[in-house]
């Protein structure tokens, strides 16, 4: 059976992996093949795995962890041989976390034990544009991720200035010189934008064969869930205010009152999506409650935190 090609996305926390996922997934190129996703997320409920547009589609969801870790590696492995000879798609995409090692994707898929069914056909990093530089100090995953990448998302630039973006773009190439950027609003990206970093991933030789998978989830980043139904609006900015730096990531659905919403906060900066939990554009499956990702901080902490705002 011929190798099965992987669209892989990584990008920080809150970069937009999920917009991009379902924009690809509307392309003609790949609307019309056999797909099949793999969503990561780091943390206990999975958020993003109903967020995704996936009628028709094979979804796979693993949680508990960044999905190229020791942690993940037999549920990963076992998913691949699913795929290889239950479901045998055309196109396997994967959303990986956040915090994902992404150099050792490629050294798993080779191991024997996935039999080489599977190879990256493009390996995509999503950029947050607001973000980027604040995160790139202290979390050196970022920077290997878009090291790593084949072609480079830039998401959120109509919030900056061309100065701005400028700066930014000078930045990526320094730390990936031969990755295709794109510029994309809300993950508008064409399916030739794919075909270009392919191109790129056939005449790279830098990318790491040796890694050694992690043993566990990054250090100093947690994860925790919180249960909460009807949640004081202003409380809970109060809280990502409190937070700071330490609150990495947000998301989940949650009542202010006039229904259920979607929220979520990257670096303090909190958006909602209202949403008919009957409409046919709700997602199909979730649960009130919020993710949180934290940094630096115990999940008692963020916990108490995020319960204390509920109504």
């Amino acid at each position: 059976m011929p190798s099965i090609p992987i669209i892989l996305l990584t990008g920080h926390l809150g970069a937009g992996k999920t917009t991009l996922l379902n924009r690809l997934m509307q392309l003609d190129e790949i609307r019309g093949r056999r797909i099949a996703l793999i969503v990561n997320e780091f943390g206990q409920y999975g958020v993003d795995g109903a967020r995704v547009e996936h009628d028709g589609v094979e979804l796979f969801e693993l949680n508990h962890g960044s999905l190229f870790c020791a942690c993940l590696t037999k549920d990963f492995l076992k998913t691949l041989d699913v795929l290889a000879t239950r479901i045998q798609p055309d196109l396997v995409l994967i959303e990986a976390t956040g915090v994902a090692e992404t150099g050792d994707l490629v050294p798993l898929l080779e191991r024997d034990v996935a039999d080489a069914r599977f190879h990256v056909h493009a390996n995509l990093a999503v950029v947050d544009s607001l973000n980027f530089t604040k995160v790139l100090p202290f979390m050196q995953a970022a920077g290997r991720q878009v090291r790593q990448a084949d072609g480079l998302v830039v998401s959120k630039t109509d919030r900056l200035s061309e100065d701005a973006v400028a700066r930014l773009d000078e930045l990526l190439v320094s730390l990936n010189a031969d990755a295709p950027i794109r510029h994309a609003a809300f993950g508008d990206v064409p399916y030739d934008f794919i075909e270009r970093a392919a191109d790129r991933r056939a005449k790279r030789t830098d990318e790491p064969t040796d890694a050694t998978l992690q043993s566990g989830p990054p250090r100093d980043v947690v994860s925790v869930f919180v249960q909460v139904d009807r949640v004081d609006r202003d409380a809970l900015i109060s809280a990502v205010e409190r937070l700071g730096r330490n609150l990495l990531r947000m998301k989940g659905y949650v009542d202010f009152g006039r229904g259920p919403v979607f929220v979520e906060s990257v670096f303090g900066e909190i958006s909602e999506s209202p949403f008919d939990e009957n409409s046919a554009d709700a997602p199909k499956r979730w649960k009130y409650g919020l993710t949180a990702i934290g940094w630096q901080i115990t999940t008692d902490q963020l916990r108490t935190e995020l319960s204390q705002c509920e109504m």
